[in-house]
């Protein structure tokens, strides 16, 4: 007989949709407007990206916005509302 702890072994590895996706926004926004962002200044709140960060960074985002939704979209298959 198997303990529990072997039964869910394979649930250890598993990481939120959230953090998943904020990683994949800051990869995304390096890539496409070549700003680094930190992991902890993006929060996701129904379909919708908050940052904090200076307004020239925002304003820097909100002109890349349609290029970044558009390859989050391509990557996770999920159509996101905003930037904020």
């Amino acid at each position: 007989m198997q303990s529990i702890k072997d039964l869910l072994g394979k649930f250890e590895n598993l990481k939120a949709p959230n953090e998943t996706v904020r990683k994949l926004f800051a990869e995304v926004v390096q890539r496409e407007a070549g700003i680094e962002i930190n992991f902890a200044d993006i929060s996701l709140k129904e379909k919708v990206f908050k940052i904090n960060a200076s307004p020239l960074v925002k304003n820097t985002l909100l002109i890349y916005q349609k290029k970044i939704l558009n390859a989050i979209e391509k990557e996770t298959g999920i159509l996101y509302k905003n930037i904020r």
